[in-house]
């Protein structure tokens, strides 16, 4: 490996490649496909390879806030283009980075090795019906049940997935497979997100080493990184909510009611939402990856950052479709399939234990307000 050779994407991906996602976006909404070529020319492009290289780098606590900078913008540029797309960025390099953090050198090298010859990777944690569990042996290991929401199901061949082991703990294994092999994307429907393959996948009698096996039972959930880490997933949201931003500009301009007095105070409001998504979105980047931050404050701070970035995205969904009118919920529109990606991603766990918990954490400071959240 040699991070210090690696690529820059400080503004995102590339200016031709998010335009190539952008125009396929709509086709794959429609055909429910997934976005090979997109993947491919992320690739190609050297994305794939520069998450592994800033995985190492932020582990190793290499330059952080640089890293989770460049991480943000490379997600709200996917975001942007196609919200599917970002999703499966982030799982790409959020099972990297869980690697690099708790993996060995050898297994670490593999997985960069494998992301640099175009392997895409995903994490999968969330249990189907039938729990996923690990029988250990001496020198192998066998799996036997389900992961479902598995983003990228059939296409994805470096899967790390949580099973359950004998001591009731969940640890990470690191599963090898082969294209549409397992997987079931039949009960994949959704409103959105469709692109993203979030299907089902059936692991049992799935044979591995021990040498797959990444970290120690209860790596995958260790805070602050298993909460915090949610600032990925609002860079990429503040993406989509760029778009439809955008998208509202565009129509408003097109139709010639960009000097209608309403119009104008409902497009202020957009840009109100979008700029404060914005400034919330990079904040929780850069104090989830600061280590003078203890871990309360790093995890509470990015579940305020999720609602602040929810009710920007759900306010300008709002002010697009009363701007626009029935015009953005038919096809085909390009607000239409945003909204509805955006609207399915918003639903992520636990929304509301994590604002009581930020709550509760600031509830027990007797200092400042403004020094909440920042380093002692």
């Amino acid at each position: 490996m040699h991070p210090s050779d690696a690529l820059n994407f400080k503004d995102g991906a590339p200016a031709d490649v998010v335009a190539q996602i952008r125009q396929n976006a709509s086709r794959l909404d429609q055909s429910g496909g997934f976005p090979e070529a997109d993947i491919s020319a992320m690739a190609s492009a050297g994305l794939l390879t520069r998450a592994a290289q800033l995985a190492f780098a932020t582990v190793k606590g290499q330059n952080k806030p640089a890293s989770a900078s460049e991480i943000h913008a490379i997600l709200r540029s996917l975001g942007y283009a196609n919200l599917s797309l970002a999703r499966l960025f982030e799982g790409h390099f959020n099972a990297l980075l869980l690697i690099a953090r708790y993996g060995t050198r050898r297994q670490f090298a593999q997985a960069y090795d494998d992301a640099a010859e175009g392997k895409f990777f995903a994490i999968w944690n969330a249990e189907a019906g039938n729990p996923l569990k690990i029988e250990e042996h001496s020198e192998s290991a066998v799996l036997n049940g389900a992961k479902c929401f598995c983003s990228g199901a059939g296409f994805v061949e470096r899967a790390l997935v949580t099973a359950t082991d004998a001591s009731a703990q969940k640890i990470m294994v690191l599963v090898e497979l082969e294209r549409d092999e397992r997987c079931d994307l039949a009960s994949w429907k959704p409103l959105g997100m469709r692109a993203s393959a979030s299907g089902e996948v059936d692991f049992s009698g799935v044979g591995t080493s021990r040498q797959s096996l990444i970290g120690k039972p209860g790596d995958y959930f260790r805070q602050p990184d298993f909460s915090a880490g949610a600032w990925r997933f609002l860079a990429a949201q503040l993406g989509a909510i760029d778009a439809l931003v955008e998208c509202l500009r565009d129509d408003l301009v097109t139709a010639g009611r960009q000097h209608d007095p309403h119009q104008k105070a409902r497009f202020a409001q957009a840009l109100i939402c979008v700029e404060s998504a914005g400034l919330w979105a990079k904040s929780a980047a850069i104090k989830a990856e600061n280590d003078t931050l203890c871990v309360d404050q790093r995890t509470s701070y990015v579940g305020l950052a999720r609602h602040a970035v929810e009710r920007a995205a759900l306010d300008v969904i709002e002010l697009v479709q009363k701007s626009i009118g029935l015009n953005c919920l038919l096809q085909p529109h390009p607000a239409e399939r945003i909204m509805r990606d955006l609207a399915t991603y918003l639903r992520q766990p636990a929304p509301d234990r994590v604002l009581s918990e930020a709550a509760a954490y600031a509830l027990t400071k007797d200092g400042a307000v403004s020094e909440t959240w920042t380093a002692p």
